[in-house]
């Protein structure tokens, strides 16, 4: 849909799992790297980590395709035994308080400033969200493909 937008219901569900199977997850923006991880469930939607100092956010999309976060204190796991994903920042993607969009593109708005609750929590994290939504609810690979040219 050029241009339309699409409404995203978000919730934060207390959901405090435990981290395990979690495969580590690398996002990248220029130089600078966050650390995340990716929990693949059969048959589901997978669920991102986002890794800060002693924060993770956790965010994940139900079936209905409402957004579900959670964020809490952790203790940051010591090894994993996969190889990483790499996800590229789309550097197209843009955002406001409750709204990402491309240039031509459709625009998503969440039921709630999502960007400003995860700014007021931790003002580097917000950054690295906006890119795991992007992946959660933006067509990302034309931008990533793009990237990737770009990078080699």
């Amino acid at each position: 849909m050029e241009g339309g937008i699409r409404n995203v219901n978000v919730y934060y569900l207390y959901h405090n799992d435990g981290l395990e199977r979690l495969k580590p997850l690398l996002i990248v923006e220029g130089e600078k790297v966050w650390n995340g991880a990716v929990k693949h469930r059969l048959s589901r939607n997978p669920m991102y980590y986002i890794f800060r100092g002693s924060l993770y956010a956790k965010l994940w999309k139900d079936k209905k395709g409402n957004l579900l976060y959670y964020i809490d204190n952790y203790s940051p796991p010591a090894f994993y035994n996969d190889e990483p994903e790499v996800l590229i920042a789309d550097l197209q993607l843009q955002w406001g308080e409750d709204t990402m969009w491309r240039i031509g593109e459709e625009k998503v708005k969440f039921s709630i400033p999502i960007f400003n609750v995860v700014r007021r929590l931790d003002e580097q994290l917000w950054r690295p969200v906006a890119y795991i939504l992007g992946k959660l609810y933006l067509d990302s690979s034309k931008g990533q493909e793009d990237q990737n040219v770009e990078q080699q």
